[in-house]
């Protein structure tokens, strides 16, 4: 079966493709020649009602102009995503209910912070292109569906600190100057997480919930990477490392008190996360697929099934 191979970035109003295993020449301004090529508008132009339409765009799913990164299954609107199921999907949905939903709000936070992931990683590998993506988006896409937020709950905007790293890495800075350039975004990350009042993110479910809404997005991810057996989209590969990296992570920031909750629980999500880890051997793939995207999928519904009764 073939599936759709390209990654549609929608924005409030603008969006751009990446074909799949196509690198950014030339920096941002490769990003948006590479969108002309397709036919379609470069980051920035405007989106009139939908995406291009799939007759002359075939496999592109056609989404409204309102919509975040299509595929991510997020707690404002079900779950959502390429080829899945529900109302609006992802950063879109998050988006939405994010100044009044801690759990979207965090979600929204937590995407930037998964692509930064993978991003410095890429460029600390030598693959500055490819890292450019996972810059770019959350400077470009994510932040703009989650300014609001940050508004809303006046928290401090980090714009000019996305900017700075997207800047950064397109002069070709050393690795030491753009992990410091991440560094100083995720502290800013972790400042804007702060605006949820404590007694809510101290709540075992909220974060729990944000790590499944993650896992989920993650797997969604991997299933479009791979075909046939095939890695065809590089990109969805590193997103859903990096999706699965940060849930990972909040789950085993609350082992303790997952462990009171839910005794057994905890073990049975590190033996799938174990499960999990050869999908992933790195942010830079091997040619053929690591794992088989219904392995993943069910390993995620395991981790879900194991928080069910917190």
């Amino acid at each position: 079966m073939n599936k759709n191979k390209t990654k549609l970035w929608v924005g409030l109003g603008a969006f751009t493709l990446v074909g799949a295993g196509v690198a950014i020449e030339g920096g941002l301004d490769g990003a948006r020649a590479d969108a002309a090529r397709q036919d379609v508008p470069a980051v920035g132009a405007p989106l009139a009602g939908v995406a291009t339409p799939a007759a002359s765009m075939p496999g592109v799913v056609q989404l409204a102009s309102a919509g975040g990164e299509a595929g991510h299954g997020s707690h404002a609107g079900g779950e959502g995503g390429e080829g899945g199921e529900g109302g609006e999907g992802g950063e879109a949905g998050a988006a939405t209910a994010a100044a009044t939903d801690p759990v979207a709000y965090i979600e929204m936070i937590q995407y930037i912070r998964g692509h930064l992931d993978v991003g410095r990683e890429l460029y600390e590998s030598n693959r500055a292109k490819d890292a450019m993506i996972h810059f770019v988006h959350p400077a470009e896409e994510i932040y703009e569906a989650l300014e609001p937020a940050l508004k809303a709950r006046g928290a401090a905007e980090f714009k000019a600190e996305l900017d700075e790293l997207v800047e950064l890495a397109e002069s070709g800075a050393s690795a030491a100057e753009v992990g410091a350039a991440v560094e100083t975004v995720m502290a800013r990350l972790d400042a804007a997480v702060t605006a949820v009042p404590e007694a809510e993110r101290a709540k075992l479910d909220t974060g729990i919930e944000v790590a499944i809404n993650l896992l989920k997005t993650a797997a969604e991810e991997y299933d479009v990477a791979i075909d046939d057996g095939q890695l065809v989209n590089v990109a969805e590969y590193q997103d859903s490392l990096g999706f699965m990296r940060v849930a990972k992570a909040m789950i085993e920031e609350r082992a303790d008190a997952l462990k009171t909750a839910a005794p057994g629980a905890y073990e049975k999500i590190q033996a799938q996360f174990e499960a999990l880890a050869p999908a992933w051997p790195s942010a830079v793939p091997p040619t053929k697929a690591p794992a088989d995207p219904a392995d993943v999928r069910a390993a995620v519904s395991r981790i879900e099934l194991a928080t069910s009764n917190i």
